[in-house]
């Protein structure tokens, strides 16, 4: 794995889908994290919902227009930079599976964020997502 920045602290991103997000014109891929896919659908409390649109909403909120620092550890098949982005020290994808959005995805990450899983299984999923995203939109 390399270790080189694709973001500085003053770069801004974009979301370009749930597990993507797009800093200085280049596609960041989150490393070590399962998403949903854009148009999956999942089920609470009886409902439908669309898991990786309002994933990818929650990633926006958390971003917002933060500068943020991505710090690359590989490349993909799709020739996407892979890596663990943050502003202010936070962990997006840290965040992410801890709010229930995003498993740990132990193929690749070697259960990285296994605590963080474990911590969104003990309580009802997505409820802090939904904090977060509540917080943010009240600012």
């Amino acid at each position: 794995m390399k270790s080189a920045s694709a973001g500085s602290a003053n770069d801004s991103a974009n979301i370009f889908n749930d597990d993507t997000i797009r800093v200085d014109g280049k596609r960041v891929r989150l490393c070590d994290i399962d998403a949903p896919e854009v148009d999956q659908d999942c089920h609470a409390d009886g409902q439908p919902y669309q898991a990786g649109d309002l994933t990818a909403l929650v990633l926006t909120t958390l971003i917002g227009d933060d500068p943020v620092r991505c710090d690359v550890l590989d490349t993909d098949r799709d020739g996407r930079a892979v890596a663990r982005s943050s502003v202010d020290g936070m962990g997006h994808g840290s965040m992410m599976v801890a709010a229930g959005w995003v498993w740990d995805y132990t193929r690749y990450s070697n259960g990285f964020y296994v605590t963080e899983e474990a911590r969104a299984r003990g309580r009802r999923p997505r409820d802090m997502g939904r904090a977060v995203v509540a917080a943010r939109l009240l600012k």
